[in-house]
């Protein structure tokens, strides 16, 4: 039975339950067993969505993460060899400040008796 939806006109307060339509029921779709990791894992993952994570586990993520980017940083930039066969860019001094002859270095004498000083 449908109610009055004019509530307003006979002074009914209340407001009127809209008349619902009932839908055809679908078939439930055959459910397809999952190997017995993947059903913990879907279940811990489903479980671990519905919660908010405190802020302690947010920033423990991201710091691991942030080691996690800097360590596979460091080995392809310090540990992998390149294979490259340059030796880089060589860059030649002016001839103006090219020394031809480095000049000797006086070697300083040495002696078994100390020298004397003049006293005054």
């Amino acid at each position: 039975m449908q109610r009055n939806n004019d509530w307003r006109a006979s002074g009914d307060t209340r407001r009127a339950e809209p008349v619902r339509q009932s839908r055809p029921a679908r078939a439930p779709e055959p459910k397809q067993k999952k190997s017995l990791p993947a059903a913990i894992l879907d279940r811990f993952l489903s479980e671990f969505r519905k919660r908010p994570k405190p802020w302690y586990f947010v920033l423990a993520g991201d710091i691991l993460l942030i080691g996690v980017s800097l360590v596979v940083f460091a080995l392809f930039h310090h540990v992998l060899p390149k294979n490259t066969k340059s030796e880089g860019i060589v860059i030649e001094p002016p001839a103006d400040l090219v020394q031809t002859a480095a000049p000797a270095a006086a070697e300083p004498s040495v002696t078994a008796e100390p020298a004397v000083t003049p006293e005054r």
